[in-house]
């Protein structure tokens, strides 16, 4: 057997390497022929896709990480490809929370951490921080007339109702004063005995609320008058949108702080931190058409560059929380009138902080400075978005905003023009620009508070001169050749990136119910804390309860989001996992509450036949 095998293994190994010519074998066809017939779209060079670039379209230093680069250049294209703004707005809410559930089943939910910011600041030191984060330069002016277009409008008053206006203006200001002469307190409470223990703090911040009350009815005085008869003047004002106690919210993120690797900065961007801005307005206006800009967006003053003064936010007592980003330039979106025309702020409480701890009044100056940076920057980035651009899709043409800062008594004038929101790229060339003017008294009253020392018509006539500076009439003033540039979506030359201008007749009923759930969610969510949130003393019912909703409408509405909506914003994803996880009842499951036939799906026996004799299990 051995020999048998060792001959059928050589005559294997022969019969491979026998010599392929010998008579019985068969030539194999040639692979190619030897004339080929070539396709019709033969070229004679090889055409090759296109390379794709190293960075996305637009201005990037050449050191910046490419990856990240077409990270956020493909966040843009998933933020706009959301037809409403109700939409972006709650995904942007959205995509600040991270939500994941553990091995238990239970729904995990993490904030990244925002930075809070105000008018008032901390330290007058920190102005250059305040210009770094909001990209802004200021400059100090002593000439009012150079801040609007609209130089001595006031001349163009009839003389009677001029010194009409200027007569009950003095008279609300001496009536204003002699009430508070008068004790006639704007609170009502319960009164308390003179024997009755006061606290100094607190008799301290009982003060500074009634200064402060009584500084927000002055001005709502003041200018319900003056606008209320320049209206005959100036049309727009009569169909103007008039606020006072007016919240204001801005969203943004900011780049530089790498080195300082901040509480705020989390992978894969560890060099941008977000900020979050919250006050309140004393007075508003508002209209249906922008200002006319100070500059072109191609001008050379909107190119000034700004220092970096990158340190981290904590050194200015800036710490980090975990909130719901949002935006609200002082008006929910859907009304009509969305662009600034004058919005006041009271300076009674940043007054009062600087005298306690600030003497020196260049202090006071860089408190006023920032004060103008912060709050002209967030309203005019709240309304950029609700026009439909983004930190990844930036302005095309200037937005001008009117403000004033005043107690009542002294006034000083702002200007701001928002050139970019794209702040989170350094190599962005445009620069905010921000005009103020120094505070000046308006009014100066005898010991009595019973007439005038003197009447500052200087700054009375530049309140006029504000008020009746008219908005444009046609977007070609501010918008050259429109038809010619090329955006992604179309639009409107003031909103050049949204899809859905008519609300109403673009969306259908689903869709516009959809929207409009996803946009409450965002509007009356509680405010966001990481102690209440971690908190388990606080009621469920007081914490916020956005992340959940949005799964749940989402979820609900999955057509909708199913149909064009980025993989990014499924919030129903983690819904339909939990309701995949969700543990079944079967005819083994065992409840000792319960009778066993309700789960083995058995009808019970009919108590009425059994004999008397027989006794049922007790259960």
């Amino acid at each position: 057997m051995i020999l048998l095998k060792n001959i059928r293994s050589t005559n294997l190994i022969c019969w491979r390497y026998v010599h392929r010519n010998h008579p019985g074998h068969k030539p194999r066809p040639l692979a190619v022929p030897d004339r080929p017939t070539l396709p019709d779209n033969y070229v004679d060079e090889a055409i090759y896709p296109p390379v794709k670039p190293k960075l996305p379209p637009g201005e990037f230093h050449e050191d910046y990480d490419p990856k990240l680069a077409w990270l956020y250049h493909d966040e843009g294209h998933k933020y706009t490809s959301l037809k409403t703004i109700q939409e972006r707005l709650s995904v942007l809410a959205y995509s600040n929370v991270q939500q994941t559930l553990d091995d238990l089943k239970q729904r995990r939910t993490r904030f990244y951490p925002i930075y809070q910011t105000s008018t008032i600041s901390k330290t007058p030191r920190m102005l250059p921080f305040n210009q770094y984060i909001t990209k802004t330069h200021v400059q100090m002016t002593d000439d009012t007339n150079k801040l609007s277009h609209s130089q001595n409008s006031y001349k163009n008053l009839d003389y009677n109702k001029y010194e009409m206006i200027k007569t009950k203006v003095k008279e609300i200001i001496l009536n204003n004063h002699q009430r508070l002469m008068n004790n006639e307190s704007i609170f009502y409470g319960i009164p308390q005995h003179n024997d009755t223990f006061r606290p100094e703090c607190i008799e301290k911040q009982k003060k500074l609320d009634r200064d402060v009350a009584f500084s927000n009815l002055l001005i709502r005085d003041i200018f319900n008058f003056i606008s209320s008869v320049l209206s005959s003047q100036n049309s727009n004002l009569i169909n103007a949108q008039y606020g006072f106690d007016v919240n204001i919210k801005s969203y943004w993120k900011r780049c530089g702080f790498k080195e300082e690797r901040p509480r705020g900065a989390v992978y894969p961007d560890t060099d941008v931190i977000r900020f979050q801005f919250d006050d309140i307005a004393s007075y508003q206006i508002k209209m249906d058409k922008p200002l006319k800009p100070l500059f072109k967006l191609t001008d050379e003053q909107c190119k000034i560059k700004i220092d970096d003064h990158i340190y981290n936010p904590s050194v200015y007592k800036l710490f980090s929380d975990h909130i719901l980003p949002m935006q609200i330039p002082g008006h929910w979106y859907g009304d009509k009138r969305e662009f600034n025309h004058l919005t006041v702020y009271n300076t009674v409480k940043m007054n009062s902080y600087m005298n306690e701890r600030y003497s020196i009044y260049e202090d006071k100056l860089e408190f006023l400075k920032s004060m103008a940076v912060n709050s002209g920057h967030a309203e005019l980035t709240a309304q950029a978005y609700y026009l439909g651009y983004s930190m990844w899709k930036d302005l095309t043409y200037p937005l001008l905003g009117q403000y004033m800062f005043t107690d009542g008594k002294y006034w000083s004038f702002s200007n701001y023009q928002l050139n970019t929101i794209r702040l989170w790229n350094k190599a962005t060339s445009n620069t905010n620009l921000c005009f103020v003017t120094q505070p000046k008294a308006l009014y100066e009253l005898n010991e009595t508070n019973t007439d005038f020392k003197t009447f500052n018509d200087d700054i009375f006539n530049h309140i006029l001169n504000v008020l009746l500076n008219k908005p444009i009439e046609n977007e070609t003033e501010i918008i050259e050749n429109y038809s010619e540039l090329d955006y992604l979506i179309g639009g409107s030359g003031l909103r050049p990136y949204l899809a859905v201008n008519d609300f109403e007749k673009q969306l259908t009923q689903r869709h516009k119910l959809f929207a409009i759930s996803l946009y409450e969610l965002v509007k009356y969510d509680k405010p966001m804390s990481y102690l209440l949130f971690r908190s388990k003393t606080v009621p469920e019912g007081m914490k916020p309860k956005f992340h959940r909703l949005y799964d749940k409408y989402t979820y609900e509405f999955r057509d909708i989001v199913l149909n064009y909506y980025p993989r990014d914003f499924y919030g129903f994803q983690l819904v339909d996992r939990m309701l995949k996880k969700a543990p079944k009842q079967t005819s083994k499951f065992w409840d000792l509450k319960h009778p066993v036939y309700e789960w083995a799906n058995v009808p019970p026996p009919d108590t009425n036949n059994i004999p008397r004799n027989i006794q049922l299990p007790q259960f």
